[in-house]
């Protein structure tokens, strides 16, 4: 048989072959680039059995009405996602058709910088859709947003089971509000919550109400609540199993309140914060842990603090090392302090093997290993796999610093002069080095006044010209190899 004969042209393809490749473009891409080949492509388009996701950004008022007239119109059922750039487009579609229940496969809708009024007006329709099952709401930057409204529609859609709001940071900082359980009133089957706004702990209680089949709770600002926090009728949420807090404004007392309160089976637990070191006690987590939330496997916790002298000398000595207590390593968490510029962050992290492979790095390897060559049971390894998968490799008492930047102007003593009480303060096990401008004599001392790391890792590091490692400070880089344990 003869190549020719063997070549298969494009439009000889099968059409299971087509609707297979259908499944990975947006449906404005297949009709975009489809339609218009000829009366075949117009049958598989307009008759297609395939899933179609439904995107409808940056188009002409010509393009949307090609688009919707020959497309969404004929395929309604088998529309699967919606998303809508702004709410223009959604009053381009509602000209040509109406989201209702002949939208029998739809599950997904995006709605972008949509107004107060218009998505009051969506919501009569959305209750009609049988399987909604996301929503996800941009609203623009109008000010005096009703929540209490909105949030009352979403739980009212009977199928929903994620929804996200976020709001302008614009918008939310002046927000309150409530959305009590009116008597009768049916129980909201979401179980995927993201509210990427400010609320408070009353707010939250509010809507727990609504949501006992919560398994995952994401909130962006939990702040206080003007108000007393009402704990008379109690809240059980016995599915939520993850729980992530974009920035606590509460202290830890309101904290352990809220763990109290909503009795859940919570497995992951994340939090951030700018303000309230109490949060950094290792002995009240400790507690918490062991009587409210037994079942955490995983715990993210980072505290944002500007530097300023003193500070860690008033906090930090004291409570540093209590996170390398036997019930933090059986957990598998280690403690970090992470130094970028004028930033301190305290975080404790599920535990994870940071070795270096040193030998990147040869200037340095040979360095090191020509300087504790007298002492056969002092060097520098390269972790394999089975290393890592070893127990006894993996959970050991484990602190960590971590370096992400220092600015031109602190490329000097200065810097060790700065944070050097932040590097005596803990018995840091672990060193990440993660910029390119640190000079190498800031790195070695470092090292030195670092003596139990037994880790480091460097990210990267400018060229480094022989002399300097042999000729410059040599005997404080001597002391540096001899002082720590590092092997890994």
């Amino acid at each position: 048989m003869s190549c020719s004969n063997r070549i298969t042209y494009f439009e000889h393809l099968s059409d299971e072959v087509f609707y297979e490749i259908f499944e990975y473009i947006d449906g404005w891409n297949i009709y975009k680039g489809f339609f218009n080949l000829n009366s075949r492509f117009q049958n598989l388009i307009i008759h297609s059995p395939i899933p179609f996701k439904i995107k409808l950004y940056s188009l002409s008022q010509s393009e949307v009405k090609h688009y919707c007239n020959n497309v969404i119109v004929s395929n309604k059922h088998c529309i699967i996602s919606l998303y809508f750039e702004n709410e223009s487009f959604i009053n381009e579609l509602f000209i040509y058709c109406v989201i209702d229940s002949s939208f029998d496969r739809l599950e997904s809708i995006f709605l972008g910088e949509i107004s107060f009024d218009q998505l009051m007006t969506l919501f009569f329709y959305l209750k009609s859709l049988p399987r909604l099952f996301s929503l996800t709401i941009h609203p623009d930057a109008e000010w005096g947003y009703d929540l209490s409204t909105t949030y009352r529609m979403i739980f009212s859609l009977p199928t929903l089971k994620y929804n996200k709001l976020s709001l302008f940071s614009d918008v939310d900082e002046d927000l309150n509000f409530f959305v009590p359980l009116a008597i009768n009133e049916p129980f909201s089957a979401i179980e995927y919550l993201i509210m990427d706004h400010n609320c408070s702990l009353n707010e939250l209680f509010s809507m727990f109400r609504h949501t006992p089949q919560l398994r995952h709770l994401s909130c962006q600002n939990l702040i206080e609540s003007e108000s007393s926090i009402d704990t008379k009728k109690s809240v059980i949420l016995s599915n939520l199993t993850y729980l992530r807090i974009g920035n606590s404004q509460i202290g830890f007392d309101e904290f352990e309140m809220f763990i109290a309160e909503i009795s859940s089976p919570l497995q992951v637990l994340n939090i951030r914060q700018y303000m309230g070191e109490d949060y950094l006690d290792a002995d009240r987590w400790e507690q918490l842990i062991k009587i409210y939330i037994p079942h955490l496997r995983r715990f993210d916790y980072e505290y944002y603090q500007l530097f300023m002298p003193g500070y860690e000398e008033t906090f930090l000595y004291k409570n540093i090392n209590r996170f390398s207590s036997p019930f933090w390593i059986e957990r598998q968490c280690f403690f970090e302090v992470k130094i970028k510029d004028n930033d301190m962050i305290y975080a404790i992290h599920p535990y994870k093997n940071l070795c270096l492979d040193i030998y990147k790095h040869a200037q340095i390897a040979k360095h090191f290993n020509q300087n504790i060559a007298y002492n056969s049971t002092q060097h520098f390894v390269m972790l394999n796999q089975q290393d890592i998968d070893k127990p006894s490799t993996l959970f050991i008492p484990t602190s960590q610093l971590s370096i992400n930047g220092i600015s031109s102007a602190e490329r000097s003593q200065s810097f060790i002069d700065k944070f050097k009480s932040t590097f005596v303060a803990a018995q840091f096990t672990r060193l990440n080095i993660n910029c390119t401008e640190i000079p190498i004599g800031i790195l070695v001392n470092i090292l030195y006044i670092l003596p139990n790391l037994d880790s480091l890792k460097v990210t990267s590091l400018p060229f480094i010209e022989e002399d300097c490692l042999f000729d410059n400070d040599g005997e404080m880089r001597y002391l540096t190899s001899i002082s720590n344990k590092i092997t890994k």
